[in-house]
């Protein structure tokens, strides 16, 4: 991404705004993938979103007495219902931005923090 806006700066249209993301995957994928580079698999709880709203709601209310983050948050439930997708191309047309996939983008993320012990 920093190499994205690099780009933006070089190659870009003042005024003009690029999308730098990376692949659109589901959450399904994300747990997938991870597990897959971790060799830790997870699986996602698919619950009713009106029983995620209460769970949200109630690590939301226990939070500042726990002193602990909430897992999951009503904001977080809103947007996880929706799908959106969103597109890179402009910038790899217009600027050269090359996306890097997910499981290459964990693998070197595992793999630099793992240096940093």
């Amino acid at each position: 991404m920093v190499h994205g806006h690099i780009l933006a700066a070089q190659r870009g249209w003042a005024g003009e705004r690029y999308i730098l993301g990376g692949e659109n995957i589901t959450f399904n994928e994300f747990f997938q993938i991870l597990g897959e580079v971790t060799g830790v698999n997870r699986q996602m709880v698919h619950l009713p979103l009106g029983a995620m709203t209460l769970t949200a709601k109630i690590m939301e209310w226990q939070a500042p007495v726990t002193g602990l983050p909430p897992a999951i948050t009503a904001d977080f439930v809103k947007k996880y219902m929706n799908h959106w997708s969103l597109s890179s191309d402009k910038a790899i047309n217009e600027l050269g931005y090359k996306i890097t996939p997910f499981a290459t983008g964990v693998k070197e993320t595992l793999e630099w923090l793992s240096r940093l012990k």
